[in-house]
């Protein structure tokens, strides 16, 4: 009994570990003043499908606004009729500064709605932000105005700027003193854009910029889903898919407002991109069913045999103490057993970091957070359980010729063993293999 709390002491501890850790989505965006004009680009990398593009009358003399976001439609960015645009950052989670007003917005998309309906400035946003707060501590907004002047709103802090040129990504100025030090490659490769070339307001100049800030990661071609610019003074927006710069969807604010409340699919306005449908087609846990059953099953199964077999190892070590029977599960295949045991207890661990860091499926083997080594870590199992898996599959072939094992042993044995194969199947598929 005394292993058994001291195996499931070091499985808490594990998961633990690992809830120490957070993932963000990455993002850039880059802000242009120049010649009376602003223009303000943004790149969304995300894993999201179905990205659409929505448009919202104002009522009651409110703001009319364009939306972009997912298929879940909540705003990811977008812009009002007033020149005021916004988009969203995951950043590491941070405690939330509370709204003063006793009568704050609560619901997410209440909140974003009412702000972009009712604010045209970004002194309008911070006291709009000082009554109402805010509703996620692991993200942070920028708003930028007609006029140039931009805000970050982050958990428990907001910023205002009136820099002509401004980048932001993934990360907090409020605690960035140094913007040199910042790793970020896309922030930087946007850094020595604008050291490169002379700043200009237009289009050409945003997208060429927003270009160089953008993701295509070499493992699948994902990356940026969608890139939309916006040109505060004319209230144009062009949306640019699947970081495929060639082509644009030209909107007019008021134009589409115009035609009432309607939402786009933004892939019904492109032609087909073979990465994008490859991205599409790539089956994982977060979108295919099926997948999301096996992982918890697998999970499952690996936790009940871990348990299994530390029990068979524990009563097996104390019959032989006792010098009851030569041949036991202890004397042909305890060790064995033990190990699966460790292996099926960092298997459920692995399960956990899958199912909480969806950019392991898409960047390349191995795969770095950045921010959690035990994460990090974790990420050569895969490389670990190829390397186990000959020898427990020996294992499972001798045990099944072993003249008095229990038949209870020998299928949670072999079953494992399957399991194992299984998993190696989806490693390779999925590319966790792939470290050359």
């Amino acid at each position: 009994m005394h292993s058994l709390k001291s195996c499931f002491a070091v499985l808490y501890c594990l998961f633990a570990l690992l809830f120490s850790a957070g993932q963000g989505l990455c993002c850039s965006m880059c802000k242009i003043t120049q010649h009376n004009q602003t223009w303000v680009g943004n790149n969304e990398d995300s894993w999201r499908i179905d990205s659409k593009i929505w448009f919202r009358q104002g009522e009651a003399g409110k703001y009319g606004v364009c939306y972009v976001g997912h298929e879940n439609m909540m705003p990811q960015g977008g812009m009002n009729r007033a020149g005021l645009v916004f988009d969203a950052f995951s950043i590491m989670p941070r405690p939330l500064k509370p709204g003063t007003d006793p009568n704050k917005i609560t619901d997410p998309y209440a909140h974003i709605q009412q702000l972009m309906q009712t604010c045209a400035t970004v002194e309008q946003v911070r006291e709009f932000i000082r009554l109402h707060g805010r509703y996620y501590n692991n993200g942070m907004y920028l708003f930028v105005d007609k006029t140039g002047k931009y805000l970050v709103a982050e958990p428990d802090t907001c910023i205002i700027g009136t820099d002509p040129n401004y980048l932001l990504s993934n990360f907090c100025p409020s605690q960035t003193p140094d913007l040199g030090a910042v790793k970020i490659s896309r922030y930087k490769r946007g850094q020595a854009y604008l050291a490169l070339h002379a700043p200009d307001s237009g289009l050409a100049y945003t997208l060429a910029l927003m270009d160089t800030m953008h993701e295509c990661r070499p493992k699948l071609g994902d990356g940026t889903t969608y890139t939309s610019l916006y040109n505060l003074n004319t209230g144009n927006i062009y949306l640019y898919f699947y970081h495929n710069y060639k082509q644009a969807a030209v909107f007019n604010l008021d134009a589409e407002l115009a035609r009432g409340n309607h939402e786009i699919t933004m892939s019904a306005l492109f032609a087909p991109n073979a990465e994008y449908e490859a991205f599409v087609n790539f089956i994982t846990p977060f979108n295919n069913n099926y997948f999301m059953a096996w992982m918890l099953i697998a999970g499952a199964f690996a936790g009940f045999s871990s348990v299994y077999f530390t029990r068979t190892f524990v009563a097996a070590k104390r019959r032989n103490k006792a010098g009851q029977g030569v041949l036991s599960n202890a004397s042909a295949g305890q060790w064995t057993g033990i190990v699966l045991a460790i292996a099926n207890i960092v298997l459920c661990v692995f399960i956990y970091v899958l199912l909480t860091n969806k950019g392991m499926f898409y960047f390349p083997a191995p795969y770095r957070t950045g921010y959690s080594l035990f994460t990090d870590i974790m990420a050569f199992f895969p490389l670990l359980l190829l390397v186990l898996f000959p020898v427990l599959a020996y294992q499972t072939y001798k045990s099944m010729r072993q003249p008095g094992q229990k038949n209870l042993w020998v299928l949670v044995f072999a079953l494992n063993t399957i399991a194992f194969a299984l998993w190696l199947c989806l490693f390779v598929y999925w590319g966790f293999l792939a470290y050359w």
